[in-house]
């Protein structure tokens, strides 16, 4: 802090004009220190940056000129903070203009070309984990509109699918959701069946509603029944596009390493991890764990797995479970085989399958996706999930919930609508 540091002053360096951890570290200081120093009733006086130094003043005179509430400036702050979350990569500016603070991006023109020709190609989109993520990695900074109701969220969410609908222009999206545990056909095959998970955090449950809700209104196709789960919406819905549409792509997106299951030559799975994006394809599960996509749930069944509290066969673990598969190639053939172990290096393990087989098939119930609920999710039609955006349908639903730098996006031509 300068010599000349004022008590109503608060201030950080912004190290470049490239967006990064730092940049990001800024807009989080300045947010702790506003919440900690002043009250949500004092007013902004003055905001500027000059040689890098971002500076707010802070007067709590009642007739003072002032720019907006501490407390609105807060939000603001934590919108743009949340924005620079999810765009590592990019260069941007802070600008201030008309007593209003933005960020300028700089898009990457390979990402968002300014012709992309629209080809037959379905986004699938794991709502509930995507959702989940957003949440988690916003939530020291939790952006909130002016009435209370939690966005930081469906925010991020919002903006992934505008990021992933201007660099993948599909002709085809659709959002799959759970709709809670309990009764769930695996809750009811196995009543311990993710017995373990905690209750979803208030702040989080309260923005399922409001993310169905937002992309209800934008015309974008959602799905999810009470006995099955996302991962099974997600398998049913890809089994219907390749009858019908054969060779054409699919992209999943989720976190959840359990839909490899559904990776194919033309279906491939876009992870985040440490703010990255990565692509899975079955070449990367061959590589990794020397497996098909169609024998991941058998290695899951082998492994079971503590998130969602499948057994598995005690005493196997992964030293054992993906070489067992590899080389006899399903659950049904290892225990058909299970003789031939006792010479092998894998001899150990013998008693342990034997004494774990009813657990290993059940686990292995557990652990397959369904992709046979085309009834249950009532689909009459794969054009239910053609893509159809509106600029100003987009813009006019963001303002419900305040978020600003979106539709300044959108506004700057920095998404591809329509």
């Amino acid at each position: 802090m300068p010599k000349n540091y004022e008590e109503n002053i608060c201030m950080v360096i912004l190290p470049d004009t490239e967006l990064g951890k730092a940049t990001r570290a800024s807009f989080q200081s300045l947010i702790l220190q506003l919440e900690k120093r002043f009250t949500g009733d004092q007013t902004v006086s003055e905001i500027s940056i000059i040689n890098k130094k971002f500076m707010i003043k802070i007067d709590s005179q009642k007739n003072a000129k002032s720019i907006m509430k501490v407390g609105d400036f807060v939000v603001r702050l934590k919108e743009i903070e949340n924005d620079i979350s999810q765009h590592m990569q990019e260069k941007v500016l802070v600008e201030i203009k008309d007593f209003s603070i933005s960020t300028i991006y700089k898009p990457n023109i390979k990402a968002v070309p300014p012709s992309f020709k629209k080809v037959e190609r379905l986004i699938l989109i794991d709502g509930s984990n995507v959702l989940a993520t957003a949440f988690h990695a916003t939530k020291k900074s939790m952006l909130k509109r002016h009435d209370g109701l939690y966005t930081n969220a469906v925010y991020i969410m919002a903006q992934k699918i505008l990021d992933l609908i201007s660099r993948s222009n599909p002709s085809h999206l659709a959002i799959a959701w759970d709709e809670g545990r309990e009764n769930t056909f695996r809750r009811k095959i196995y009543p311990d069946y993710k017995a373990n998970r905690k209750e979803t955090e208030p702040e989080l449950k309260q923005q399922f509603t409001t993310a169905q809700k937002l992309f209800s209104e934008l015309g974008i196709a959602q799905y999810s029944h009470k006995e099955i789960e996302a991962d099974d919406v997600i398998g049913s819905i890809n089994a219907i596009w390749r009858r019908e549409k054969g060779q054409s792509v699919v992209g999943i997106i989720s976190n959840d390493k359990d839909l490899f299951q559904l990776l194919s030559e033309n279906t491939s799975q876009l992870i985040s991890k440490s703010n990255r994006e990565h692509t899975i394809t079955p070449q990367h599960l061959m590589k990794q764990w020397n497996v098909a996509p169609d024998q991941w749930a058998d290695c899951k069944a082998l492994l079971g797995d503590k998130s969602d509290n499948i057994p598995g066969c005690p005493g196997v673990g992964e030293k054992a479970a993906y070489p067992l598969i590899a080389r006899y190639g399903c659950l049904e053939t290892l225990y058909e085989k299970l003789d031939e172990l006792k010479d092998s290096e894998f001899k150990r393990y013998v008693s342990k399958l034997k004494e774990g087989r009813e657990l290993t098939f059940l686990s292995k119930q557990l652990a397959m996706i369904r992709c046979d609920t085309k009834d249950l999710l009532k689909i009459s039609s794969l054009d239910d999930m053609k893509v159809n955006l509106k600029k100003s349908v987009l813009i006019n639903t963001f303002k419900t919930l305040g978020f600003k730098t979106l539709i300044a996006s959108i506004e700057k031509g920095m998404y591809r609508i329509g």
